[in-house]
């Protein structure tokens, strides 16, 4: 089985959690004021965690992606007590990962992997299953296939069956012609995300390729096979 997690709110919803995570100025968690130019909360996805409840995870105005856990949904069935237009009640929380971008996917007991970009430096968190602390501490990922990128331009992620996968879009720069791109995929081991030794393709000559641009929240991937087939 082939799934990925994404944004499945309603934008009535995530106009609620973004009225919520709004409430949260950037000197209530640091002591310096934000850059007027600096959005507040940007890449905004919402998840459903281990127990049932949604989810949402933004990068915040401090360059670290962030967690809101609400009262919304649970396994229990509770519901909550405010209208739906209305902010949930929820817990705001750092995980402690320093991004521009990030993906998230659910590994065993629902537990959520966040992987992040910063420049061209990958890192990861996973929840540690335990009320306190939340999340263990970022730990780096490192390959050769990124040593020559200037850019990474996108992360994805698919679960297949026991598996979850990390896709990295990064760009090369090029000294004739347009930049070069190439597509990465790594599996999660359990203590790391471990990347193939080659670049994927995704001209339809690679199952995993295929995969990757299958799935129903990879817009800009799409996009960039598009001008692999134009030859950039």
């Amino acid at each position: 089985m082939l799934s990925t997690h994404y944004d499945h709110s309603s934008p009535r919803q995530r106009s609620a959690l973004q009225a919520a995570l709004a409430s949260y100025t950037y000197t209530s968690m640091q002591n310096n004021p934000a850059p007027p130019t600096l959005p507040v909360w940007t890449a905004m996805t919402v998840a459903r965690n281990a127990l049932g409840y949604d989810e949402a995870f933004a990068i915040g105005p401090d360059g670290y992606v962030w967690s809101y856990l609400t009262n919304v949904g649970g396994n229990s069935g509770a519901q909550p007590t405010q209208p739906a237009e209305s902010p949930p009640d929820g817990r705001l929380i750092s995980t402690g990962l320093a991004a521009q971008r990030f993906v998230l996917a659910k590994l065993a007991q629902g537990r959520t992997l966040l992987v992040g970009a910063l420049g061209t430096a990958l890192e990861f968190v996973q929840e540690t299953g335990e009320p306190e602390p939340r999340w263990h501490a970022p730990v780096a990922i490192v390959f050769e296939g990124l040593a020559d990128a200037v850019a990474i331009e996108g992360l994805h992620a698919l679960e297949r069956d026991d598996d979850v996968l990390i896709g990295v879009l990064a760009r090369y720069a090029s000294r004739r012609g347009p930049d070069a791109h190439h597509f990465w995929v790594g599996k999660w081991t359990g203590q790391g995300v471990f990347f193939r030794s080659t670049p994927v393709d995704l001209n339809g000559d690679d199952p995993v390729g295929n995969e990757f641009l299958s799935v129903g929240n990879s817009p800009s991937l799409s996009a960039k096979k598009r001008s692999f087939d134009d030859g950039a």
